[in-house]
């Protein structure tokens, strides 16, 4: 009997764990990717929500704002013009709601406000001289005075509206960069799946498929033309520890036909 060249107790690595820590690693990266780009989803999310509140903030406040100082602005042209003093009320109550605002601004620590705050005292002073002196029918004064403060205003809240809406250009520029960074790590991961994909499929024809085939050829030359089976594999897995063992029943068969003779 012909003594085998190996003797194995187990096998080095079998073709299933090799093919399992293959699609392990899919697994994994498969994870890895969603993981991140959820992560990374998520603080796109925080972020667009910030945005979106002080956007919001922003044009709810001089929103207001304009409201307020146009209700005061036509109060006053009823006092002054019409000598309506039935507004005066409409004019003290739009006075408050923009102390307020301006007070809840300033409190918030809104960017911005300064401005619109320096603007609304000069407009406040300049209109109580109306109050005070009753300056009806002065054209000098409203076109000279009051009106000069009216327009420096609105000027101010419309340049507040603009420049918090440019301030948050860099917040959605920064949104930008996370959304590509949330994307590529599954690029990332898709172009290694496919690379990995390839390697097991090289590796599965190379020492699955046409190693079987090579046992399968042997073995048919020997049942068909009693060519000597002499199949050499090195893939220390289950498809070399099946060629042994039919080596192994070759050479039993052998050795029981001479007996048998």
């Amino acid at each position: 009997m012909k003594e085998r060249k190996k003797q194995k107790n187990g096998i080095g690595r079998s073709l299933r764990s090799k093919v399992m820590m293959g699609f392990l690693c899919l697994v994994v990266l498969l994870i890895f990717s969603s993981v991140v780009s959820l992560l990374e989803l998520r603080h796109i999310g925080q972020q667009t929500k910030t945005i979106l509140t002080a956007s919001d903030n922003s044009m709810t406040l001089a929103s207001e704002l304009l409201d307020a100082v146009e209700e005061q602005n036509r109060a006053m042209q009823q006092m002054f013009l019409n000598d309506d003093m039935s507004y005066d009320s409409v004019y003290s109550h739009q006075v408050a709601v923009l102390t307020n605002l301006i007070s809840q601004a300033r409190q918030d620590k809104v960017v911005g406000i300064d401005s619109i705050e320096i603007a609304y005292e000069d407009y406040t002073s300049t209109t109580q001289f109306y109050q005070i002196h009753k300056a009806i029918n002065d054209a000098s004064w409203y076109s000279e005075n009051y009106a000069v403060a009216y327009h420096d205003l609105i000027t101010a809240i419309r340049e507040y509206m603009l420049s918090s809406q440019v301030a948050l250009g860099p917040q959605a520029m920064a949104i930008r960069q996370n959304a590509y960074r949330a994307i590529t790590p599954s690029v990332v991961t898709i172009g290694a799946i496919l690379i990995i994909v390839l390697m097991l499929w090289y590796f599965l024809d190379m020492y699955g498929v046409k190693t079987v085939t090579k046992v399968n050829r042997s073995l048919g030359d020997y049942l068909q033309y009693k060519l000597p089976y002499n199949v050499k594999l090195n893939g220390n897995d289950e498809i070399e520890q099946l060629s042994d063992r039919i080596e192994e029943l070759i050479n039993r068969a052998e050795e029981l036909d001479k007996k048998q003779k």
